[in-house]
This record gives C-alpha cells, sequence and structure tokens, in this order.
C-alpha cells in the first residue's frame, strides 16, 4: 500500500529551515563586525600596527579602562598603553619609521607628535630600532629621559614599578637625561646602568654589541651556521674573561652552546636553525635572582630555516590557449614560515631583466590575465620583516607559453568516454556529460542524438559550464544506441564547429557484459573440449558474436559465430593456446563492444607412466604372504594415479584396483591370487579445480606371470610342544616336515637359538635328512627347529621360520634317609680308641640305582670344605677307611641318590640327604724335656 506524500509540506519546511539558517549567518556577521569595531577609533588616525608572538598583548586606549584583546596587524593609536603577559611579545612598527619590540611583561604607553614619537616604558624590557627614523625618538623610564638619534639602535631594561635601569646603545647614539638634568652621551657599544636608587652601578657589564636582543636571522640550510658575538667591556679588571651561554630554553636549562672569552671582544658560536636563548656577564658574576648571574646582559635568537620557494603552477612547459580573450594564469607557489610578502616578477627573458610584472602580494598565490602570446618567464622572492638579518634567495626561475589562437574550437569531450554505457533505470544516479573549458566560451550547447550526425536530437540543452547532468527526473533516453557532441559560443555570439560525435549506450541498469566460463588461463583435456560450455552473461541491446582467436589481438580467428543464446559447445580444437571474447554486433563502426579476452589451453592426453618394477613380462616368484610392490616413475603435473590389476584370461577379471593413488607406488597383496599370467595398469589423472578440466593420461599396459612357491611346512612337533624330560632322554622323538614342491636339497637345523651366526648353539645339522628326522638325547631346555630346501629349478622354499619345543626338567628324585652315624652324633677318645674305618649308611630311595657320597669340614667362614666325593655306586652305604682326613671339628656328610643310564649317564638326578657328626678330642699338653746338662764334644 503506498502512502500519499505531502510535497508542498516538505517544501515549506525546507523554506523555514533556510531561513532560520540565514538569520543565524547574519547574527554571526553582525556579531563578529561589532566585536572587531572594539579594537579600532572610527575618527582617529592610527600611528602604527602590532604584531605579537606567543600568547598575545593587550591594549588599552587613552580614554577607555578596559583592556583590549588584540589581533595581528591591529592599528595603534596615540595614548594607547601596551602590556604583554608572560612569554608573550609584541612589535610595534609607527608610520614615522620606528619599531619598538617589547619583551614578556612589559608595559608601555605611546605618545605622538609631527615631530617625534614618545614612549613611557613603566616596566619591562624594551628594544628601540630607529633606523629608518627622520626624526629623533623618546624613550622615558622612570626619571630618565632617553633620546635615541635616528638611525640608532638601542635596549633598555627597568626593574619592577620601573626601578633601575640598564640601557645598552647597540647602534649610533643616545643622550640619556636623568631627574638631575644631567645630559650623557652614549655611543654603539656603550652601556649605562642605574641601581634601583638612581646611583650609577659600578659592577663589571658586558654590553653586547651583536646579536641584538631579539635578533632574527635567516638561513638557507638546515645545518650550523656561524653566529658573530661581539661586545665590549665595562668596569672589568685586569684578566676578567667573558662568559657567553646559549639556552634551548629561557631558563637555560638545556644549553646549546657556550664560551668563555678572555681579552677579545668577539667570538664565533655555530648554531642550528632554531629559537634560542642567550647571555653574557663576566666570568664568576655571582648569581643573582631566578638564578641568573649578576648584571648578565640576555637576548632571545631566531634562526630561521628560510629555503627557496618552490613554484608549483603553472608547471614548467605548461602552455595556454586563447582566441581574443587572454587567459587568467594563476600562479602558485609554497609558503615560506615568517614570510611578510612575496614578489613575483614575470619578464619575457629567463635573465628576469625589465620584468613586464613585479607583484608584491602577501598570499602564495596570484593570477594575472594580462599577458600576451610568447614565452614567459617567473620567478617568486621571499620578503621578510625588517627584523631579519640574513639574505633571502629566490626561487628558481620557471616558463610557460601562451598561445593565441584563430578560430573557435569545437570543445574536446572528456566524459563519457566512446562506447561507455549510461544508466538509465529508475534507480540510479545522475549521469555526467563532460568537455574541456574554454576560457573564450561563454555558453555550450548539448546534444544527443540517435544519429551518428546529431541530426533530430533527442535533448538539445544550453549550459554556462563545461558539463551537462542527465538528472534522475529525465526520461528522454530509452534503452539503445546514441551520440552525443557539443559546441560552445563565445560573447560575441560565435559558434565553434559542433565536436566530433561520441557514441554512448544507454541501458536499464548497470551494464553486465561478461564471460563466465571457462576463466582466464583455464586448461581444457581435448577429450573433454566438446563437453565444455563456454557461456557469457549480457543485458546489451545487440547480437552477440562468440569469437576464439589464436592470439590475444584476434587477427586469426577460428570461430566467429552469431550467437543469440548465453552459451555454446561442441567445439573441437587441436592442443594448443587460444583466445576467446564475445563481440557486440552493433553494426556500425563507431562503436565496438568486446569482452577482455580470456586464454584458455587445450591439453592433450598426459604420457603414459613409464614402469619401474616389475618390468614388462617379469615372471614374479611369489611365497605365502608376500606383497610385490609395483612402482612407476612420476608424471608432471598429475595430481593421481589410477593402478590396476587383471587376470589375463577371456574375462580379464579385476583382481585389485586403487582408483586414487596419489603416489608412485601401490602394494599388492599377490599372494592371495592363482598362479598364472595378468596385466596392470597405470593412468596418470589431474584432478578439476578452478584453473583446469578434469585431465586424463594415456593408459600404461604391462604384461607379468607370477608363480606362488609354497615353503616346506614344519609338521610336527608345532611351536610349543613339550616333551617330559625323562622321555626325551629315553626315548627320543622323530621330526616330520613335508613340501608340495620337488625338493632336490634340503637341510635341518636343530638349536637353542635362531641366530645361526651362534654355531654354538647348533646341536644337530644335517643336509638331506629326509623328512623324519629322529632327535638326540636332549636334556632340560627350549629348542628351535627348521627346514632350508631348494626345488629342481633352484628356488628356495625354506620354511622361513623356526618351530620351538621344550624339554621340561626331570624331577629329582628323593633325598636318601640318613642312618649311620646319627646327626650331630659325637666321636670322641672311647668311640676313636680302636677305630680304623668309619662307616656311614643310609636307606635305598625308590628309582634310584646308584648313590653318590660326598664329606665336608665345616667351616667358621660359613662354606664347608670339600673332603672326598664318590663315583655313582649301587651300595646303600660308603666306608671311610682313611681317618687322617678326619680331625677335631664338625663335619658334613651328604647322599645323592641318582638314576643312571645304560651308558652311565646321570639321567635323574636326586635331592641330596645331609647329616652331620664332631670329632670331640681333647687339647694335647706340650712335652717339657728334661735338662741334659753339658755333653761331650760340645
Amino acid at each position: 500500500m503506498q502512502k500519499n506524500k505531502n510535497t508542498k509540506s516538505r517544501n515549506l519546511d525546507f523554506l523555514v529551515v533556510l531561513v532560520c539558517l540565514l538569520g543565524v549567518g547574519l547574527n554571526v556577521y553582525f556579531f563578529w563586525s561589532d566585536f572587531n569595531t572594539t579594537l579600532t577609533k572610527l575618527y582617529d588616525t592610527p600611528v602604527g600596527t602590532i604584531t605579537f608572538k606567543y600568547k598575545s598583548a593587550q591594549r588599552r586606549f587613552i580614554d577607555r579602562v578596559l583592556w583590549d584583546r588584540l589581533r595581528q596587524e591591529s592599528p595603534v593609536y596615540n595614548g594607547d598603553t601596551i602590556r604583554t603577559a608572560d612569554l608573550s611579545e609584541a612589535t610595534v612598527r609607527f608610520l614615522s619609521g620606528e619599531i619598538i619590540e617589547l619583551s614578556e611583561n612589559s608595559l608601555v604607553q605611546i605618545h605622538t607628535d609631527d615631530l617625534r614619537t614618545r614612549v613611557n616604558l613603566a616596566e619591562g624590557d624594551i628594544s628601540v630600532n630607529a633606523q629608518n627614523a627622520a626624526h629623533s625618538f623618546i624613550l622615558a623610564a622612570g626619571s630618565s629621559s632617553i633620546e635615541v638619534a635616528a638611525g640608532a639602535v638601542v635596549n633598555a631594561k627597568t626593574g619592577t614599578e620601573g626601578q633601575g635601569l640598564d640601557l645598552r646603545v647597540i647602534e649610533g647614539t643616545a643622550s640619556l637625561r636623568d631627574a638631575q638634568g644631567g645630559v650623557e652621551t652614549a655611543g654603539a657599544g656603550s652601556m649605562i646602568s642605574f641601581l634601583e636608587d638612581g646611583t650609577r652601578s659600578s659592577e663589571p657589564m658586558v654590553a653586547v654589541v651583536s646579536p641584538r636582543p631579539n635578533t632574527r636571522m635567516l638561513s638557507v640550510i638546515r645545518e650550523e651556521i656561524p653566529v658573530q658575538f661581539s661586545w665590549n667591556t665595562i668596569n672589568f679588571t685586569g684578566g676578567q674573561e667573558v662568559r657567553i651561554e646559549v639556552s634551548l630554553d629561557r631558563n637555560f636549562s638545556n644549553p646549546a652552546a657556550e664560551a668563555t672569552v678572555s681579552g677579545e671582544t668577539r667570538t664565533e658560536i655555530r648554531l642550528a636553525p632554531g629559537t634560542y636563548w642567550w647571555r653574557a656577564y663576566p666570568q664568576g658574576a655571582a648569581p643573582g635572582a631566578g638564578g641568573h648571574p649578576e648584571n648578565a646582559v640576555s637576548g632571545r635568537l631566531t634562526i630561521l630555516y628560510a629555503p627557496p620557494p618552490r613554484v608549483i603552477a603553472p608547471a614548467e612547459e605548461y602552455q595556454y590557449w586563447y582566441r581574443t580573450r587572454k587567459p587568467a594564469v594563476r600562479f602558485l607557489w609554497t609558503a615560506l614560515e615568517q614570510a611578510a610578502q612575496y614578489r613575483i616578477d614575470i619578464a619575457d627573458n629567463p635573465g628576469m631583466e625589465n620584468p613586464r610584472v613585479s607583484r608584491r602580494i602577501r598570499e602564495s598565490s596570484f593570477i594575472f590575465s594580462g599577458l600576451e602570446g610568447g614565452r614567459w618567464y617567473w620567478q617568486v622572492t621571499p620578503i621578510y620583516p625588517e627584523d631579519f638579518e640574513g639574505t633571502a634567495y629566490s626561487s628558481e626561475v620557471a616558463s610557460f607559453t601562451i598561445t593565441q589562437g584563430g578560430e573557435l574550437q569545437a570543445p574536446v569531450l572528456t566524459a563519457p568516454a566512446a562506447g561507455s554505457f549510461i544508466n538509465i533505470a529508475k534507480e540510479r544516479g545522475d549521469t555526467y556529460f563532460s568537455w574541456k573549458n574554454d576560457d573564450e566560451a561563454a555558453s555550450y550547447t548539448f546534444r544527443i542524438s540517435r544519429d551518428q550526425n546529431l541530426g533530430n536530437p533527442v535533448i538539445t540543452e544550453k549550459v554556462s559550464e563545461n558539463w551537462y547532468a542527465y538528472t534522475v527526473n529525465q526520461t528522454a533516453l530509452s534503452a539503445g544506441q546514441y551520440y552525443w557532441g557539443v559546441y560552445q559560443t563565445d560573447i560575441e555570439g560565435n559558434e565553434s564547429p559542433v565536436s566530433p560525435s561520441r557514441p554512448v549506450v544507454a541501458l536499464e541498469g548497470e551494464v553486465v557484459y561478461r564471460t563466465t566460463f571457462p576463466p582466464d588461463g583455464y586448461t581444457i583435456a581435448d577429450s573433454l573440449l566438446p563437453d565444455i560450455r563456454f557461456t557469457w552473461r549480457s543485458n546489451l541491446p545487440f547480437a552477440n558474436r562468440y569469437q576464439i582467436s589464436a592470439d590475444t589481438g584476434f587477427t586469426n580467428i577460428l570461430f566467429d559465430e552469431n550467437i543469440s543464446a548465453s552459451g555454446i559447445q561442441g567445439r573441437v580444437l587441436p592442443p594448443g593456446e587460444y583466445y576467446w571474447r564475445i563481440a557486440a554486433d552493433t553494426g556500425s563502426d563507431a562503436i565496438q563492444f568486446s569482452t577482455v579476452p580470456k586464454r584458455f589451453r587445450v591439453s592433450a592426453p598426459l604420457p603414459a607412466a613409464e614402469i619401474i618394477n616389475p618390468i614388462e613380462n617379469a615372471r614374479i616368484i611369489i611365497r605365502e604372504g608376500q606383497s610385490i610392490d609395483f612402482s612407476w616413475l612420476p608424471i608432471p603435473d598429475a595430481e593421481y594415479y589410477q593402478m590396476k590389476l587383471y587376470r589375463k584370461d577371456g574375462d580379464d577379471t579385476i583382481v585389485h584396483e586403487n582408483l586414487y593413488n596419489e603416489g608412485t607406488s601401490e602394494t599388492v597383496p599377490m599372494a592371495a591370487f592363482e598362479e598364472g599370467n595378468y596385466v596392470w595398469t597405470v593412468q596418470a589423472f589431474i584432478n578439476e579445480s578452478a584453473e583446469t578440466s578434469r585431465r586424463s593420461g594415456l593408459i600404461g599396459t604391462h604384461s607379468i606371470s607370477m608363480r606362488m612357491l609354497k615353503p616346506v611346512s614344519l609338521d610336527y612337533p608345532s611351536s610349543g610342544h613339550r616333551y617330559q624330560g625323562l622321555a626325551a632322554l629315553r626315548t627320543p622323538d622323530r621330526i616330520r616336515w613335508s613340501s608340495t614342491e620337488n625338493v632336490v636339497s634340503s637341510r635341518f637345523i636343530l638349536s637353542t637359538s635362531t641366530n645361526l651366526a651362534n654355531t654354538r648353539a647348533i646341536i644337530m645339522d644335517t643336509r638331506n635328512p629326509g623328512t623324519n628326522i629322529t632327535l638326540p638325547r636332549l636334556t632340560a631346555g627350549t629348542y628351535y627347529w627348521t627346514v632350508t630346501a631348494f626345488t629342481d629349478d633352484e628356488f628356495d622354499i625354506s620354511a622361513g621360520k623356526w618351530n620351538s619345543f621344550t624339554v621340561l626338567a626331570i624331577p629329582p628324585l628323593a633325598a636318601p634317609a640318613m642312618r649311620s652315624p646319627q646327626n650331630n652324633f659325637i666321636f670322641g677318645p672311647a668311640e676313636l680308641r680302636g677305630m680304623r674305618t668309619m662307616a656311614f649308611e643310609w636307606a635305598a630311595v625308590n628309582g634310584a640305582n646308584a648313590y653318590i657320597f660326598s664329606l665336608y669340614r665345616n667351616s667358621s667362614s660359613g662354606t664347608p670344605e670339600l673332603l672326598l666325593k664318590s663315583d655313582p655306586q649301587t651300595n646303600t652305604s660308603y666306608t671311610l677307611s682313611n681317618l687322617s682326613i678326619l680331625d677335631r671339628g664338625t663335619f658334613t656328610w651328604r647322599v645323592e641318590a641318582v638314576n643312571r643310564g645304560r651308558d652311565g649317564t646321570i639321567e635323574q638326578p636326586g635331592t641330596p640327604g645331609e647329616s652331620r657328626f664332631t670329632i670331640n678330642l681333647p687339647e694335647t699338653e706340650r712335652v717339657q724335656g728334661r735338662d741334659p746338662g753339658a755333653l761331650y764334644g760340645n
């Protein structure tokens, strides 16, 4: 549902807002005008102007009480009182030529008459420059009066409330009249100082002649320049030195340079552009107020970086054209800091002699329209205030040309370009038609027509500007092709020729004319090219032509077809590089539209892969569980491969395939297939992407044959089999193995290790042993066995593994019961008396057929000492006939029951039985012999 819009109400609101804004603007204007009237006197003549730096200065008229805030270049009147605030400075330039500079916290009153100017210094610091004055200048300070001669420069400083006076004469002469009427004339370099009580100071002082207290210098470079300091010494004693200090701040807390000079009245200090404060005083002067030395003379020095101005416009070699009205040439250059004015000189020679124009202006631009045809040269020189010292450098000399034309020229069209599209839809912005401006033109006539010669124009509009706007409210244009042009009329009514018409196309909405697929740089497989659909989008009111060329300039067009649809397919091209585009069939040579050519490449199939393994017609020998690696060389740009393995029979059955292999090898479990002949293929592919269609390669086909080798079978015993220990010794088992192949050689290996290099572990190594092998007598342990074998065609069909079995340990026989002597029996002298042998007896053990007797002597170390050990015997007793091995102490005798085989080998050991006895004999006394006395012969 649409709402009714109240157009009249909206227009009324707009009018009310406009009136209110106009009222606000008038109020602001009247307020500003009234405010500025407080800075001037309507009926008095100014005696000078004032400028200030840093903060501001204030002025009070003689007939007013309130202080005024000043603007730069405000007028100064007779009787005005001027004061400066903290960190502020002011300069007053009198019309009579004098200049006074006020430092911070200074207060003066100005009086003038027809002859000369008088300034009363109430307090502060003032510099007077009368170099351009026609008469002397009177400076009053307290009870003293100073007459500054014309051409002189002086500086005066008073204390608070005008007490005390320091007068320095920098140039020229000045006469000082004191309260008693005495007159003293001082020349350049002199300094007179009065104390607060009015008496003359006799303290040593330094009268600085150069630089002046507020010197400003120009420097054309950013590097340091020499600054000359010169002075006179007053009341100095012999050998006393002068101290010069330069700082970046007025408190001298950031020193920039310093010098101590003895016996000289000048020195040179190098300083870069910037603002500095300096002071000079006798070396060793006592500190005064604020920490400054007593009798110190100070000033401020500004070094301004003042490069030559850089000319901007007209640009070098720029050319102006005109027919009857001379062109208004705008001169533009870079503005320079502190430059008060600029002098622009325009001459017809590069030496700038006898300039045609020489003007002084305040701005950094100048417009002049009085130059006739020819080549002109111009130069700009900055002009700085008079208090600046140094040379201001002029800019480089630039040139331009003014050419006077003949007949009024047809306008030069600029936008829209030929063949451009203009939107005529309802939801659109304004469309602008523009052309180059001509100073001779008083008006322009714009035409747009369907006729190339601009006949029967749809729009004819006269405009004063060098543009025409086809606004959103206009509906004169419909979709289709148009031509537009302009002619101009000068102030005399002369009309120029119509500009060459320029074609444009009107469309409902934004132009859509572009190819969509395939994109630029796309690669198409030659096999897929007939299926690729070339598509585009267009809303132009023309038929389209589908074009394919072998070059980007479309000089060698292979296809050029008139197409009404938005796509086409079914074209065939040989491999190579091509370009395609859509061109509008406008029916006119004046307007041509075509899309940007896009490159595409028709690609031949990828090459077939070159195989590595297995080679063509290879015979593959396969063992059980074995896999084969099929490998091939990589193909450039290939992203994946398809590998297939066929059974070579009537059906070509696929037994293995990988349809997406990103590598260059494929592992195939060949042991899972039957013996026979096979064919394997490899084909490279490239995935479809934003840059290419899917691409495939040639199929590489290779034949192989396969024989399955089955290793010998280790039938018995299988791994993990266990044998009882006695059975393994008494009735060894038989090893059995088998093979389906024709075995011509074999080898049986029995070992306690699977490492064939460990020859010591091999128990049995038999060649061609047959398929049934009797094991040797084996003791307890784990054993490994395998069989290696070869067929009649020398293929290895060895088992490739080890079977293992275990012979269990034989359980020991029970320990015999020890009968005699009884355990812990003690043999004393009574038992041993008459004993020639000692008999040991034990009970028989079931399963034993032999016994081993051992006798040990117990020792304090805990390890018994073996005295004797018998061979296996069948008796259940043992007679010790050599009692000499016995002695006083404890003995242990042991009996182990064993079972021996027929060959005497112990097949089953036993658990030793053990018993102890002790021989307890008394200690014998040492025999004492009788003294025989002296023997004969000794």
